[in-house]
């Protein structure tokens, strides 16, 4: 959830609002050894509406695969790839922002280091207060909180 999965909930948080984790199975599969977990579900309510959701993440997939968001709304479903938005209209009509840059979870090698370079250096910027930071710290924690949420599951010590 950590490595591979904070950034798509940063964004699905940024969309949606609070999430509020009501149920969660995370488990480490026989696929590979590692250390940590590496499928992790979660049943949510999602933004002011808590309209129910899931999360799913996993790093067993073979040989990876890239990131889907989908987002249903009441005239619309919205598809967010690493490719770009597909928004499908009730009445049939549809659109395409396509053409996103920065590659994906197929081949993590395949990502460009200039965003996260530009992080680290507004970071940087930030603690000397040369500028503030874009976001704040509250939203960065609030989306780790949902993580933990998740994680205590796999305790069987769900924080409610």
């Amino acid at each position: 959830m950590l490595t591979q999965a904070i950034h798509t909930l940063d964004v699905l948080r940024a969309l949606c609002g609070e999430i509020e984790i009501k149920a969660a199975q995370v488990s480490t599969s026989a696929l590979h050894s590692m250390e940590g977990e590496d499928t992790a579900c979660a049943l949510g309510e999602f933004g002011v509406g808590a309209a129910p959701g899931t999360i799913m993440a996993t790093t067993a997939s073979f040989p990876g695969f890239s990131e889907i968001m989908t987002l249903i709304f009441e005239r619309a479903t919205v598809r967010l790839t690493e490719q770009g938005m597909q928004t499908f209209y009730q009445d049939g009509r549809t659109e395409e922002l396509m053409d996103f840059s920065g590659g994906g979870g197929a081949d993590p090698m395949a990502f460009d280091h200039a965003n996260h370079r530009k992080l680290l250096s507004a970071f940087l910027d930030a603690l000397e207060g040369k500028v503030s930071m874009e976001v704040d710290l509250s939203e960065l924690i609030r989306t780790r909180d949902v993580i933990d949420k998740i994680l205590a599951f796999r305790l069987g010590n769900p924080v409610s």
